[in-house]
């Protein structure tokens, strides 16, 4: 996919993202001095509709002093632990972390539009992903592990001639479905097998035919229709094909954010230890 290696374009996006994460992290020498804790109309506000957010009204004042109170112990608390170094080697906050960057991350590609021309291209690149199965319809009578012969021929014969019959009463019991309707091929394929369902794929819709073995036995089958797979119009999967190349950025993305973040970091493994 030619527009998605496009140097240019992860330059861009990556840009873009570091910025993000530079903004929403914090930049050096932005963070209040360490013996200041700032309570301001923003942070009021995020309290209060925390606050609104469970009991859906607003705070009282003696509930908006106490959001503050334990705003500020929670900020004492946080920047004592940081002094001490308890976030270290904590796997629970390393892990928690990662899971908000690649938040952000997330965040920003949901926004991604792409255009027509690179969106038709995804689609293209990627049309098995959306081809639609074909879908059968029959009605099968199950005449068991071993049946076949003259058995079969007469009922077959019999269910050609049409007529009132009770298709409960004939045939083997079993806990298969009588009657199928627009199922998927694979799907039937993988209740009645792939025999089973071939024969059906290459079956004459209308007419009673078989036997036909499956991983059970043998049935006799009325195709009633089969709905040939086909490959649907853009338009037809927009939302399908937008999600999985918003997916499939997301993933490239974050690769080459590592790989980038990776040039300031020395990372010694275990094989280069003692070297």
């Amino acid at each position: 996919m030619r527009f998605l290696k496009d140097p240019l374009l992860h330059f861009a996006l990556l840009g873009a993202l570091l910025f993000a994460a530079y903004q929403w992290i914090g930049a050096p020498g932005k963070e209040e001095p360490r013996g200041r804790i700032l309570v301001d109309d923003a942070v009021l506000e995020s309290l209060e509709q925390g606050f609104q957010a469970v009991w859906k009204r607003p705070p009282n004042e003696a509930e908006r002093t106490g959001l503050i109170e334990d705003y500020v112990a929670e900020q004492l608390l946080y920047r004592e632990a940081l002094r001490l170094g308890l976030d270290e080697g904590d796997v629970v906050i390393r892990r928690r972390l990662r899971q908000k960057m690649e938040f952000l991350l997330q965040d920003q590609l949901a926004q991604l539009e792409p255009s027509e021309t690179e969106l038709a291209a995804f689609y293209e690149e990627n049309a098995q992903r959306y081809r639609r199965t074909p879908r059968l319809s029959f009605v099968q009578v199950y005449l068991g592990s071993g049946a076949g012969g003259d058995a079969a021929e007469a009922l077959l014969a019999k269910l050609r001639e049409g007529g009132d019959l009770d298709f409960d009463a004939l045939g083997q019991p079993s806990l298969l479905p009588r009657i199928v309707r627009s199922e998927n091929a694979g799907a039937v394929g993988r209740l009645f097998g792939e025999e089973f369902a071939q024969a059906l794929l290459e079956g004459q819709t209308g007419v009673w035919f078989g036997p036909v073995p499956s991983s059970y036995g043998k049935h006799l089958v009325l195709l009633e229709e089969r709905e040939e797979g086909r490959l649907p119009p853009l338009d037809e999967v927009r939302g399908d094909v937008l999600r999985d190349y918003r997916f499939q950025k997301g993933e490239e993305t974050q690769a080459a954010l590592i790989e980038r973040l990776k040039e300031n970091y020395e990372i010694v493994l275990p094989e280069d230890e003692g070297q």
